[in-house]
């Protein structure tokens, strides 16, 4: 059973998941347009926050990807 920040953890993950997904699902391939995200990461550990910029960072070499954060 999940407990306060592990809740907040899963949360912030699936956001990002599904936010990312739309993004696939919805915006052409051929004429990348930006992905503007605000305090995405804000909630996950440093292992999570890591792995999470890695794969921004995949997602980067396609489109832009423009992370606001106050961390």
């Amino acid at each position: 059973r999940l407990v306060g920040s592990e809740m907040c953890i899963r949360d912030s993950l699936m956001y990002l998941a599904v936010r990312l997904a739309i993004v696939d699902l919805t915006l052409p391939g051929d004429e990348p347009c930006p992905i503007v995200l605000d305090d995405a990461l804000v909630n996950l550990d440093s292992g999570r926050r890591e792995a999470a910029m890695e794969l921004l960072g995949e997602i980067a070499k396609e489109r832009q990807v423009i992370l606001f954060t106050c961390s």
